[in-house]
């Protein structure tokens, strides 16, 4: 074969292999293969194994802007302005969504006995995480709903610490449960409060009980005798359009926060099912702490064990939640220049035989 044809092989060889190099490093669209994000359930400082993790992807970064998607686009829910405040109640509303509506999940994971859970592979985005009790001895743990975003520009482990809850299970005591609604409307200043709203009673996701509130019972209800082993959850039915909401509690009190706002749109999202709250809890309540870093409310804590503390939020132009990722920009330089030498070690001991 002449040796200008040999010079043209080698350069073509050269390229084609360092095309194949950088296809195995790139990443695939926007994953995060080499992170992972452990959830890590304490309570005081003792860790809870066996509690039971769901993860959802519910949403994604567009404009700068947190946006749910998918079947989640049209929950009442607001992502703009996540505060220390409301991003626990914003996390258990889209609980009770994702419950309600029973939406398949992404992924599931049990606590080990280190209280730690695991979650690799997750494509960028902003997720949703789960938890259903555990009983230990005579105690039901419960780990609150979180909130958490997967970039692709960190790498590593991310350590989030939900908040922890427990109560009393001893024989002959029993729960009592208050749902109350709370309007935040002006006053109904723009009339488009309804006159009732029916509230479905739920144990173990199964339908226990539908009552209705409006104003003269004040627009709450109390169930008494209800098992303290159970999870009870409490969904609204039908919310009006306009109102978002978010879910809050005061010990055995549960509150729906309904709040007017009358720029909200909707955009053909799947989702039929509105609020609901998580299991009451009657006893004193252990919770861990909570880091607020920017608009990040819900720790990460990368590459430690250290348990976080409370700090005071700050804006931030860009929205920020626990994140996991790889950093991928040195990749390009590197396989750039990978396919120089490459090219140049095949091609000169050519030109070194045409010379002789």
């Amino acid at each position: 074969m002449p040796k200008k044809n040999n010079r043209i092989l080698a350069a073509l060889m050269s390229i084609a292999a360092a095309f194949s190099l950088l296809v195995m490093v790139l990443p695939e669209a926007a994953s995060s293969a080499d992170s992972s994000v452990v959830l890590v359930c304490e309570s005081g400082s003792k860790p809870i194994a066996g509690i039971h993790w769901k993860i959802y992807r519910i949403g994604e970064v567009q404009n700068n802007e947190y946006v749910l998607t998918g079947d989640y686009e049209d929950y009442p829910v607001s992502l703009s302005e996540l505060t220390s405040e409301n991003i626990n109640g914003t996390a258990k509303a889209l609980e009770s969504f994702v419950l309600g509506d029973k939406l398949p999940y992404l992924s599931e994971g049990d606590t080990d006995e280190n209280g730690t859970a695991s979650f690799s592979s997750l494509d960028t985005g902003l997720y949703l995480a789960v938890a259903k009790s555990v009983k230990i001895d005579h105690n039901m743990y419960k780990a609150s709903p979180l909130l958490f975003e997967v970039k692709a520009d960190d790498s590593g482990e991310s350590r989030i610490f939900p908040k922890m809850y427990s109560n009393s299970t001893l024989a002959g005591v029993e729960d009592y449960y208050t749902v109350k609604k709370v309007w935040v409307d002006n006053d109904d200043r723009a009339k488009r409060r309804p006159v009732y709203v029916t509230v479905d009673l739920f144990c173990n996701e199964e339908l226990a009980d539908t009552i209705t509130l409006n104003e003269e019972n004040n627009w709450q209800y109390r169930w008494e005798n209800l098992d303290p082993e159970a999870e009870w959850r409490v969904v609204e039915r039908e919310i009006p359009v306009k109102y978002e909401v978010i879910i809050d509690y005061n010990s055995t009190q549960y509150l729906i926060k309904n709040t007017y706002n009358p720029s909200r749109k909707t955009s053909g999202g799947t989702g039929t099912a509105t609020t609901s709250t998580t299991q009451p809890t009657t006893t004193t309540t252990t919770a861990t702490t909570t880091t607020v870093t920017t608009a990040a409310l819900m720790t990460t804590d990368k590459n430690t064990t250290t348990q976080p503390t409370t700090t005071t939020a700050t804006s931030a132009k860009e929205p920020k939640l626990p994140q996991t990722g790889q950093l991928w920009w040195p990749i390009f330089p590197l396989t750039a220049g990978g396919l120089v030498f490459l090219m140049a070690g095949l091609i000169v001991p050519n030109r070194k035989d045409d010379d002789e």
